[in-house]
C-alpha cells in the first residue's frame, strides 16, 4: 500500500511540473541589440517591430560601465509603456516613470540611493533618448529633446520561440 501511495504522489507531482512548464513556456528573449550609435549589433529590428505590432510585451536594458574602472558597471532592465512604430522602420518606446538613482559602485559598499527626480524616457531603435524629469522637491520640470543615448540598448520580447 505504501508503494502505491508513493507512486501516486510522485505521479501527481510530475504532472504538476509538466503543466507548470507548459503554462510558463514564454520567456524574455533578446530580439535586437544596438551599439551606442544606434547600429545593429545582433538580432532583427524587423522581427522586433513585427512582435510589437502583434501585441508582444517589450522590455529593454542598457549597461553603463565606469570610464575610470571598467570592472564597475550598472545594468538596468525595464518594461516599456507606450510603443510607437514610425514608418514601419523605427520603434520608439516610452518607459514607465521611475525615480533617478545614484549608485555607489565601491565594492565594499555597493548601494543605490534614490534621488527625488521622477523621470519618463523615450528610447528608440535609432539609439535616441528624450526625457521629461520632475523634481519632487520643487515640482520643476525639465525636458530634454532627442539626442544620442550613447550606450548599447538591448530589446527583449516575451516569446515562445
Amino acid at each position: 500500500m505504501n508503494r502505491i501511495m508513493i507512486l501516486l504522489i510522485l505521479s501527481v507531482i510530475s504532472c504538476h511540473k509538466v503543466n507548470d512548464k507548459k503554462n510558463n513556456s514564454s520567456s524574455w528573449k533578446l530580439i535586437y541589440k544596438i551599439d551606442p550609435n544606434g547600429n545593429k549589433i545582433k538580432g532583427s529590428k524587423e522581427l522586433l517591430i513585427t512582435a510589437v505590432k502583434n501585441g508582444t510585451p517589450v522590455r529593454i536594458g542598457w549597461k553603463l560601465i565606469s570610464k575610470k574602472d571598467t570592472t564597475k558597471s550598472v545594468e538596468h532592465v525595464i518594461d516599456t509603456n507606450l510603443l510607437t512604430v514610425l514608418n514601419e522602420e523605427e520603434l520608439f518606446v516610452q518607459l514607465n516613470s521611475f525615480y533617478a538613482q545614484k549608485p555607489s559602485l565601491k565594492r565594499d559598499s555597493l548601494k543605490i540611493d534614490l534621488i527625488p527626480i521622477e523621470s519618463t524616457w523615450c528610447l528608440s531603435t535609432k539609439g535616441l533618448i528624450s526625457s521629461i524629469n520632475i523634481n519632487s522637491a520643487n515640482q520643476e520640470i525639465s525636458k530634454f529633446e532627442s539626442a544620442g543615448f550613447n550606450t548599447e540598448i538591448s530589446w527583449y520580447c516575451k516569446t515562445n520561440f
